[in-house]
């Protein structure tokens, strides 16, 4: 997928046809590429999504037991993931109606053959994981998002 704008709060999208509203995101600042776990709400029946964007990629992904991201290699059904790199993580949380939280901690990232990535990210108080699989670009269209941004309404 060519490079897109990082996703907002309240971006509106279409993803497999359903239209969402980005609700929170969780971005992820180290020494190596940044990325974001982005929560979206269906606009009709509100249901929820969640996407994993990287500075190339965006991603269809579930959040997982933190327990299960701890060695070198790990099995996820079929998938193999393997560690590929750990750094400090600087964290920054957004949700609508509340002030920015931030936060330190230490962050892995997996990935597996297949392209499906999975990434630990650990502060004082808290551990969160999510995996993360390749998003098809015909799946999600960011033409509105991008159409407001430009002012093009």
């Amino acid at each position: 997928m060519a490079r897109q704008p990082w996703l907002q709060l309240d971006d509106e999208l279409l993803l497999d046809d359903v239209d969402y509203r980005v609700v929170a995101t969780l971005a992820g600042y180290t020494d190596r590429p940044r990325f974001q776990c982005v929560t979206l709400v269906g606009e009709l029946r509100g249901e929820r999504r969640m996407l994993l964007q990287t500075e190339d990629e965006i991603m269809d992904a579930r959040e997982i037991g933190p327990e299960v991201l701890s060695g070198e290699e790990i099995e996820r059904g079929e998938r193999a993931f393997r560690l590929r790199w750990d750094s400090d993580v600087r964290t920054e949380r957004a949700a609508p109606d509340a002030s920015p939280k931030f936060g330190r901690g230490r962050c892995a990232w997996y990935a597996a053959d297949d392209g499906a990535v999975a990434v630990l990210i650990v502060e004082r108080y808290e551990r969160v994981a999510i995996e993360g699989e390749p998003l098809s670009g015909s799946r999600i269209d960011l033409r509105f998002t991008v159409g407001l941004r430009e002012g093009q309404r």
